[in-house]
């Protein structure tokens, strides 16, 4: 069981190293959804059991050897003492896996202290939900990230509408729920688990970092797959927006800061070819697991090289020892001829080190990365600050108009008792100089009689109806209507107007009797 383990972690060690050799090369040549492919080896390496014996070549029997003992003296042996000492085997597994459930449960904790401040400074954005997968808006975090595996969310920054135009939300969104779809996040939780198991190793730690970028390259692919150059260009200035110093591991960012520069390249010169950076892809797994896996060509390749080292080195220990005395009254047997020492084994080749990576000429991007930057923070203050000056100015708008509606009703209010004023004024002054009384109708009109009369230097006209004309129905509709114009009417007092009803209300049931008998 040892054994495994030892071979697995060397195994995938060899092709974490392979991995990062070539993965640039793929990229740049099949895509970064071919790099991205590539993980498999190592992690495919890391789960795969020892082979059975039956796979590889069946093992050399050994030739008797005929072997006559007579001519040996046999010596008691002395018995050996057993050495007591420490099991450093069982000291190293235990220190191994400590250290790996240790870096796993940090991570995990970290990880779940992250989300939980996160969400619980959340607003929900129903609006932006799709297949399933919530959305929200946070204070907690600088960035989108995806997080989840059962109840799957997307996390925005709370300032998302005034950081991002229409184009670039849709494009951080549509990144985030490739995340999703593709099932990033679980095959986070495996690399995370690998990790910890080679805590230990420093090439694991590069290798994750390099599976972490390999995969945000992968989910960049398929949101400019068919993109417009306008949709890159906003792609690219989502990319600079949404910059984050750090997440949590088993989180996916749209951007971590340390990434921005191969990503802004890498969408400049994308290019892929699917079904060929594919086959690649399987042939180069598929031939790194048969020469590594336990019990393959490779190991038992390795197995033969021992054994054979083994033969030599127990024929050349057999030459070494001191030759056995013969019994004297015996005459000696004739001494065959020594055999001939075996052939020395050369020493392997030591293998060829590896070529150096290439490094990318990036040119004047850092100058444009860094101008981008402050274009953006630039961007985002000048937004913020138009806001907060068309909120304070919406408020400004809103009191003024208020003011000028309450001075306009105020106005109103005035001149609507000027002008009820001035009509009851008129019309006390009209009804002061006409009165009207009954009298005797002669049964062909209405009207008996019209005159005017002066006294004191005041004009009246006196008419005198016929009250037997007037039909008590019109009188009393007369009243109610009279009745309604003093119920609205703003320019009386509240006794005046209480007065007023009560005196009307008993002309109308004056006439209602009247009518009745």
């Amino acid at each position: 069981m040892t054994a495994w383990i030892v071979e697995t972690f060397v195994a995938t060690t060899i092709l974490m190293v392979l991995v990062l050799l070539v993965r640039g090369h793929v990229a740049r040549m099949l895509g970064a959804r071919t790099a991205y492919l590539l993980w498999l080896l190592p992690a495919l390496r890391m789960v795969l059991p020892p082979l059975p014996e039956s796979v590889g070549p069946a093992p050399i029997t050994q030739l008797p050897v005929i072997v006559d003992f007579s001519m040996i003296e046999v010596v008691e042996a002395a018995p050996v003492t057993p050495e007591s000492g420490i099991a450093w085997g069982t000291l190293l597994l235990a220190i191994w896996l400590t250290g790996a459930i240790s870096y796993f449960g940090w991570h995990l904790i970290a990880y779940r202290r992250f989300v939980g401040t996160a969400l619980a400074r959340a607003t929900q954005l129903p609006e932006f939900d799709r297949g399933g997968i919530e959305v929200c808006a946070s204070q907690a975090v600088d960035g989108p990230f995806a997080t989840g595996v059962f109840v799957p969310r997307i996390v925005l920054p709370y300032d998302y509408r005034y950081r991002y135009s229409a184009d670039e939300l849709r494009l951080a969104l549509t990144h985030e729920w490739a995340h999703h779809r593709r099932g990033d996040l679980s095959f986070n939780y495996f690399a995370l688990a690998m990790l910890s198991l080679h805590w230990f190793n420093p090439i694991a730690y590069r290798a994750w970092r390099a599976f972490r970028a390999d995969q945000e390259l992968a989910c960049d692919a398929i949101v400019l797959a068919d993109a417009t150059p306008d949709e890159r260009h906003s792609y690219g200035s989502a990319l600079v927006k949404s910059a984050c110093v750090r997440t949590p591991v088993a989180a996916c960012a749209l951007n971590p800061r340390n990434q921005i520069k191969t990503r802004l390249l890498m969408m400049r010169d994308a290019h892929e070819r699917i079904l060929a950076g594919r086959a690649l892809a399987v042939t180069i797994v598929v031939g790194g697991l048969a020469l590594t896996a336990s019990g393959g060509i490779a190991a038992e390749t390795t197995r033969e090289v021992e054994s054979t080292v083994r033969s030599a080195v127990v024929e050349k220990t057999a030459l070494l020892q001191p030759s056995i005395t013969p019994i004297p009254p015996a005459a000696p047997a004739a001494i065959p001829d020594a055999p001939a020492p075996p052939l020395a084994i050369a020493p392997p080749m030591a293998p060829a080190p590896p070529a150096p990576i290439a490094p990318l000429n990036l040119g004047d991007w850092h100058e444009e990365l860094e101008a981008a930057q402050r274009e953006a923070a630039e961007a985002r203050s000048e937004a913020l600050a138009e806001a907060d000056e068309a909120r304070r100015e919406a408020l400004r708008e809103a009191a003024e108009a208020r003011r000028e509606a309450l001075v306009e009703a105020e106005e109103v209010r005035r001149e609507a008792m000027a002008a009820a004023r001035a009509a009851q004024i008129v019309a006390r002054r009209h009804m002061s100089m006409v009165r009207v009384v009954p009298g005797k109708c002669d049964g062909k009109s209405e009207i008996v009689e019209s005159r005017t009369e002066s006294h004191d230097g005041v004009r009246k006209q006196i008419v005198r109806v016929c009250v037997a004309k007037i039909d008590h129905k019109v009188q009393v509709q007369a009243l109610s209507s009279a009745r309604a114009g003093i119920a609205s009417s703003q320019g009386l007092s509240a006794d005046q107007r209480r007065d007023a009803l009560a005196s009307i209300d008993g002309e109308i049931e004056k006439l209602r009797r009247a009518n009745d008998q």
